[in-house]
């Protein structure tokens, strides 16, 4: 009797993405991670395949972002983020650590919520001149919380503060590093909540403090992204419900630069005015101030505008450069990308896909 014995591999695998706007992100490495039910899959652009798929939540995953890597890591050692984090109905976070390797895929579980996950941002930054690694993530819950969870190094992560909104809700969360504070680097977190303002948090070293609340939009702010440009600049993008998108320019203020708007801590938090908006980071004396300025109003959908994702970082030779291009997507079945007219100074919709 003759066997004759065959040989099987995958060839090709397909996995659709949950209906959640947060459930999406593409690094700057080219890789895509999206939530599919109670999995996180990888897919590779250049590929063009799913390269690996994440199992551990008991939940739909309804958001998923690469960690930030300071840019000037990013520039010096020419790679990007290799940690992903989830989060998902099961309450609870996930950091992924990806290999080189197919299945060696560290997870670290952030266990604290009482409610689902809805979003989340992790950023990962030198601290002490350079001696030691920090990586913070913020994520938001629908118990009105969003949990600050700390790592130094290669150590276990830490729950270390609990922004509590009462009765509201933070609907977005992201995080970036303030710039041209000397040896400092100092994390800013953002969020985006149901009052329809943007509260600005600067992190002291141990916690997040309040610094400034911003209005302006209508409704409930549904996403926030914030990116880095070449020339030091951040650049802030806010979606609402009221159908818009505004993009703010958060920048360090001059030494000679008028004072007397930086919220002292026992006063109240400032709405936005037709000027710059100030706030003070207190890393040493004296403290440093930075402005944020509301630099365009972008109006183009018909509805709900539910995420703004800024175009990734991308290498030219040995630096890193941030196209001045932003994705929306709204409610109404449409996405537009946004790419600013240097020429003129104003921002144009390039292309917009819609569903028929």
């Amino acid at each position: 009797v003759f066997m004759a014995f065959a040989t099987a591999s995958l060839e090709y695998l397909s996995a659709g993405c949950n209906r959640s706007p947060g459930s999406v992100s593409w690094g700057c490495n080219g890789v895509v991670a999206y939530g599919s039910s109670s999995n996180v899959v990888v897919y590779s652009h250049k590929d063009k395949r799913v390269i690996r798929s994440l199992s551990g939540h008991k939940g739909r995953v309804n958001c998923v972002r690469w960690v930030k890597d300071a840019p000037r890591g990013l520039a010096r050692a020419g790679r990007c983020s290799q940690t992903l984090v989830s989060g998902s109905a099961d309450k609870t976070a996930i950091v992924w650590r990806i290999s080189d390797e197919d299945r060696d895929n560290s997870v670290t579980r952030l266990e604290g919520h009482t409610g689902a996950l809805t979003a989340l941002s992790g950023l990962s930054f030198n601290s002490n001149e350079g001696s030691q690694r920090e990586t913070l993530i913020a994520t938001a819950s629908t118990d009105s919380s969003v949990q600050i969870w700390w790592q130094v190094n290669s150590g276990e992560f830490h729950a270390i503060q609990a922004i509590r909104y009462g009765r509201g809700f933070a609907l977005s969360v992201d995080l970036i590093l303030l710039r041209d504070l000397g040896p400092a680097e100092v994390p800013l977190l953002v969020c985006g909540c149901d009052d329809s303002k943007l509260h600005f948090f600067v992190w002291n070293g141990k916690e997040f403090n309040e610094v400034l609340a911003l209005g302006g939009h209508r409704d409930w702010i549904r996403d926030v992204d914030m990116t880095l440009t070449a020339n030091g600049l951040i650049m802030l993008a806010s979606c609402s419900q009221d159908a818009s998108i505004r993009l703010w320019s958060i920048t360090k203020c001059s030494p000679d630069h008028d004072n007397r708007e930086v919220r002292a801590e026992h006063e109240p938090l400032p709405e936005l005015k037709t000027k710059q908006n100030m706030f003070a980071v207190s890393i040493s004396s004296p403290s440093v101030s930075y402005s944020v300025q509301l630099e365009s109003v972008l109006l183009g959908h018909e509805d709900w505008v539910y995420s703004v994702c800024w175009h990734p970082p991308v290498f030219e030779g040995d630096t890193w450069h941030q196209p001045m291009c932003l994705l929306s997507a709204s409610m109404d079945k449409t996405m537009i990308i946004w790419r600013l007219d240097e020429s003129a100074g104003i921002w144009i919709d390039r292309v917009r896909a819609s569903q028929s």
